[in-house]
């Protein structure tokens, strides 16, 4: 601010005077102080410029959606995966439906990176009345083994979540809803902690530690009638 100053003296010292010798070295010194002056501001009006930047997010809290709503299709799309050891899922009618009623079918969204605390939602419609059978969502999908965590129900409103884990199936807890067609499915992990949602209403809560990442997506347990999921959303950094 002192070099500003002096400059802005030094400039209106030169007004009116005449253009001879005496002018021009006024000038030329005008010229140094304007310099200095400049040099003087820089580290200010760059710490200004720095301050006002917004600090980088921290990974994660990414919202992912998908309604399937495109032309009828035998697998679900490029940013989906099918999961190894299980069997696909297509594109119905504007809904993802599994590929087969008799072969467990899941499928994880491979499009982004996910970070560890997720959750996996989706409108399901299911008909099916064995207890452990269903449609459903799953979280923490590996990329290259048979392992994740899923929500399933069936038409009775039997649900249950589980993990498979390198293809060995074992049931974390279990209950019952009541069932509505098309009404949302929802499981979050977030560190040991799975929390299920049906419709609104929290109907589950459990720990685990068996599977630490992964990515989120939705499944069906065999052997079902029919089923399909609609509106998918995952969402991480919770």
């Amino acid at each position: 601010r002192r070099w500003a100053s002096k400059a802005a003296r030094c400039l209106d010292s030169i007004q009116g005077e005449d253009r001879g010798g005496g002018i021009m070295v006024k000038m030329a010194g005008c010229a140094l102080v304007l310099a200095l002056a400049a040099v003087a501001q820089a580290p200010f009006l760059h710490h200004r410029r720095t301050a006002s930047r917004p600090p980088p997010a921290a990974g994660g809290g990414q919202t992912i959606s998908d309604n399937f709503n495109r032309g009828d299709s035998a697998d679900l799309g490029a940013n989906w995966t099918v999961l190894t050891g299980e069997a696909a899922w297509k594109i119905s009618v504007n809904t993802a439906q599994p590929s087969s009623t008799t072969t467990d079918c899941t499928e994880y969204y491979s499009g982004v990176s996910w970070t560890a605390n997720q959750s996996s939602e989706g409108k399901v419609t299911v008909v099916e009345i064995t207890a452990g059978n269903g449609v459903g969502v799953a979280v923490r999908c590996s990329t290259s083994a048979r392992t994740y965590y899923r929500l399933v129900i069936n038409s009775d409103g039997e649900w249950k979540v589980a993990k498979m884990v390198a293809g060995v199936y074992t049931v974390l807890t279990s209950g019952t809803a009541t069932y509505s067609v098309g009404a949302v499915l929802k499981l979050t992990v977030s560190g040991t902690t799975l929390t299920s949602v049906y419709n609104g209403v929290q109907i589950g809560s459990t720990t685990d530690s068996a599977i630490s990442s992964g990515s989120p997506g939705i499944m069906m347990s065999s052997t079902i009638i029919s089923g399909s999921v609609d509106d998918w959303t995952g969402i991480d950094g919770l």
